[in-house]
């Protein structure tokens, strides 16, 4: 873990929330906007695909 901080911050900090950044998180965090991103245009594609489906079939 990362912490360079002066005695005086680190008791604030630690009373009001007791999240750390470490590098494995933000790794994490990384991984999922990454997946999240994918997820979201394979989402896009298949509405748009299904859509492209229902309109051809109902001009048949």
């Amino acid at each position: 873990m990362i912490r360079k901080q002066k005695k005086e911050k680190t008791e604030e900090i630690s009373s009001s929330s007791d999240q750390l950044l470490t590098r494995s998180r933000v790794k994490e965090y990384n991984r999922n906007k990454k997946r999240n991103r994918w997820l979201n245009i394979a989402i896009v594609v298949v509405i748009v695909s299904l859509g492209l489906v229902i309109y051809a079939i109902l001009n048949l």
